[in-house]
């Protein structure tokens, strides 16, 4: 073996002899934590000593001081960073999808009026429209439009409207062609955004609700009654129950019983099991308008809904929508040509003329002759108002 090995050898060797004397004196100690070991108080973290364990509280510093109370470890938390303690009460259940009012309901309670906050449910827990907070002008609006502007390429098709309709109210709207009167619906129904001015229904802001939390509160029966695909009549009045329908169970005995009675209450029957698309126009109108009752919405609007029917269907669908209003409190609005029938069944109009609001009041207020000779161009001896 050359000398470099023994060398380093005989260095191990010597070290393992002959230890050090701090080695020795560590090994000759006590174990630290035995009895006889020494107490020692070691500084605190944050570079000064710190005050006892307190319940609630974090702790700093560590080891025992003289009089044998345990320092902690780390400073004490501030009271702010706790986390805040939860109201007491039962365990709360999320609102349904596109109620932008977060209502709650306590977990397990059973639908109906919700307790404590004055609103109503349906059965499967979902919110229904709570009654318009008064203005202060003290109208207890369902529907108010804020200074409504709507642009078409630039012109402006409604500009700076701002109505207001209660509810339980029935309001036609009526005027020449082109006034405005079906924009006036869409918007209304959330179907076209305006580029001024704000829309609420049921005391919501209707842009900051979806289609489904639409629907539970407005049912809309279109101008034109247009079918895409092929269905059976009796399955186009049940599109009116989707809003309500289970998300997994689907129809329920509810639903069904809704269906049974809008398609009596509008005189379907004999129709059920015909193909919606081979009917007529005027069939069609009453299909939808069948549909819209089974949605049992608070809020009905009609865009021209006696447009394809005869006389006799005209003052069918006329008393329906007054019946609707009458026994159901259900809030109409109707755009109607006709305007002897809406002077006739409607105790107030509302007379467009281009995009404006001219005249909103009883039908003998808003259709003076003057005001028929002005709008309208003809002359008033050939309107003939309803009684």
């Amino acid at each position: 073996m050359g000398p470099a090995r023994r060398g380093c050898t005989a260095h191990r060797a010597g070290v393992a002899r002959d230890p050090a004397p701090g080695a020795v004196a560590q090994r000759d100690a006590p174990r630290r934590g035995g009895r006889n070991a020494p107490r020692r108080r070691r500084p605190s973290r944050a570079g000064h000593p710190s005050g006892p364990r307190v319940a609630g509280h974090g702790g700093g510093g560590g080891g025992l001081g003289p009089d044998r109370v345990r320092w902690t470890r780390r400073a004490a938390r501030h009271p702010a960073h706790r986390r805040p303690e939860r109201a007491a009460g039962p365990p709360t259940r999320r609102a349904p999808r596109g109620e932008p009012d977060g209502g709650r309901r306590p977990r397990g309670a059973a639908p109906g009026r919700d307790p404590g906050g004055g609103r109503h449910r349906d059965d499967r827990g979902a919110l229904l429209p709570r009654a318009a907070p008064p203005h202060a002008d003290g109208i207890r609006a369902v529907i108010r439009l804020d200074g409504v502007t709507v642009l078409y390429r630039e012109r402006a098709a409604l500009r700076d409207i701002s109505l207001q309709i209660e509810a339980g109210e029935r309001v036609a709207i009526i005027g020449p062609n082109g006034a405005g009167k079906s924009t006036l619906l869409r918007v209304v129904a959330g179907l076209l955004r305006p580029v001024a001015g704000t829309v609420d229904l049921a005391g919501s802001r209707i842009d900051r609700l979806d289609r489904l939390a639409i629907a539970r509160r407005l049912a809309v029966v279109p101008q034109l009654p247009t079918l895409p695909f092929a269905t059976t009549v009796e399955e186009v009045v049940a599109l009116g129950r989707l809003p309500h329908e289970h998300p997994v169970r689907g129809m329920r005995p509810g639903d069904r019983a809704a269906v049974a009675a809008a398609v009596d209450r509008v005189g379907l029957g004999h129709l059920l099991g015909r193909d919606a698309r081979e009917l007529s126009l005027g069939e069609r109108q009453l299909v939808l308008l069948a549909m819209a009752v089974a949605q049992q919405a608070p809020v009905l609007v009609l865009d021209e809904p006696t447009v394809h029917l005869d006389l006799r269907h005209q003052v069918e669908v006329m008393e329906l929508v007054g019946d609707l209003n009458a026994r159901d409190e259900t809030t109409i609005v109707a755009v109607l040509h006709d305007v002897g029938l809406a002077a006739h069944f409607f105790p107030r109009l509302v007379l467009l003329d281009k995009g404006r609001i001219v005249a909103d009041g009883p039908p003998a207020e808003v259709l003076a002759p003057d005001r028929i000779r002005e709008v309208f161009g003809v002359d008033p001896a050939l309107v003939r108002l309803g009684a």
